[in-house]
């Protein structure tokens, strides 16, 4: 007998540990969709039992409101709701001859309008826009969307676009006499001094290259926020010979060059710039002492004028501060330039004919 009041007595506050724990446990929260109902009163009536069983089954509470139109303006522009909020939907039966349902998100930044006819068939109208309804909020729980933008619906409904946000207030002028607060200085732009060595190889004439060290001058400054520089160079080029019996043509040349260029890519660590300019030739040509016909050739020096393309990418050195690798494909345009050659009575001999277009590489080093 005792065994069997112990059984009872633990059975019964188990049961009374059960309930205050159910009692302690907060109420389940569930989303809210706030309905507005339009129409007659039978209307209005059906309407709330229908939407609140239909809502039910999703876990969602109806919160019904009744008013005695609808108006589309209301609907397009309402506010954005708080986070128990799921929807807003207004059903209206009160239009003629069909049912209109409008149904928004939580921020009010997308509509769903469905039209319902309803003329001899109101029941069917009615439950059609509950099954709506039921589709559009069930969508939104589960994080998708539903029927157009805001300014799309207002398209739809025949209504006015959305008047633009009130400008901005005018900055207040300071009282006169007030000191202004003295701005900091931007930053001017730069000029840096670069110097540059480098070596160049070029095609001069047929079966002949030129080719010889290269030394540059450059101040560099920004333009429109484009690195750009006006450089001076100055080379010496090795000698070129030629021989037609009986002379041995050697020609040997400086060029000086004053050339502009600009940063056209960059794509860190590399940038491609574009040159362009020109500047002068000058060409020592030596057929050595020879006769022809009681007539002694001696050494001639001509300065021909020559404009340069360039263009030319860089790369920094990492083995000097401040230095960059420099690869450039330029091409030499000598309008001017003559052959050299002998007369023999009536008869010329050309020794050697230098391109009038005459395309280069050059590899150097600039600092900085």
């Amino acid at each position: 007998m005792r065994r069997w009041l112990v059984r009872i007595t633990t059975v019964c506050a188990a049961l009374v540990v059960s309930r205050r724990a159910a009692a302690d446990e907060p109420p389940a929260v569930h989303p809210l969709a706030h309905v507005v109902v339009a129409g007659t009163d039978e209307e209005v009536s059906l309407a709330r039992a229908s939407v609140a069983e239909q809502l039910d089954r999703l876990g969602v509470r109806a919160e019904t409101e009744r008013k005695a139109a609808v108006r589309a303006e209301e609907v397009v522009s309402v506010p954005a709701a708080d986070d128990t909020m799921i929807a807003r939907a207004w059903i209206d039966f009160g239009s003629a001859g069909e049912t209109i349902l409008y149904v928004a998100d939580r921020e009010g930044s997308r509509l769903l309008v469905r039209r319902f006819p309803s003329k001899g068939r109101s029941e069917i109208a009615r439950e059609a826009a509950m099954a709506a309804l039921q589709t559009a909020v069930d969508a939104l729980l589960h994080g998708g969307q539903i029927g157009v933008t805001r300014e799309e619906a207002r398209t739809e409904l025949g209504l006015p676009p959305e008047p633009p946000p009130p400008p901005p207030p005018a900055p207040v002028a300071p009282p006169v006499g007030s000191k202004k607060a003295p701005s900091s200085p931007a930053a001017k732009p730069r000029t840096t001094l670069g110097l540059g060595l480098a070596y160049e190889i070029g095609g001069y004439a047929d079966e002949s290259l030129e080719h010889g060290p290269v030394v540059s001058l450059s101040l560099a400054r920004p333009i429109a926020g484009r690195p750009s520089a006006l450089t001076l160079t100055g080379q010496y080029r090795l000698p070129i010979t030629s021989t037609i019996d009986p002379v041995t043509l050697r020609v040997e040349s400086g060029a000086f060059r004053l050339l502009a260029s600009t940063e056209l890519v960059r794509a860190w660590p590399f940038d491609v710039r574009a040159s362009i300019g020109g500047g002068i030739d000058v060409v020592r040509a030596d057929p050595g002492l020879v006769h022809i016909v009681d007539a002694t050739l001696v050494p001639i020096t001509r300065i021909e004028g020559v404009g340069r393309a360039a263009v030319t990418a860089r790369a920094p050195l990492a083995v000097f501060p401040n230095s960059a690798l420099e690869l450039s494909l330029a091409v030499d345009v000598a309008p001017w330039t003559r052959p050299f050659a002998i007369a023999r009575g009536s008869e010329q001999t050309t020794l050697l004919s230098p391109w009038t277009v005459r395309p280069l590489l050059m590899l150097g080093i600039t600092v900085p």
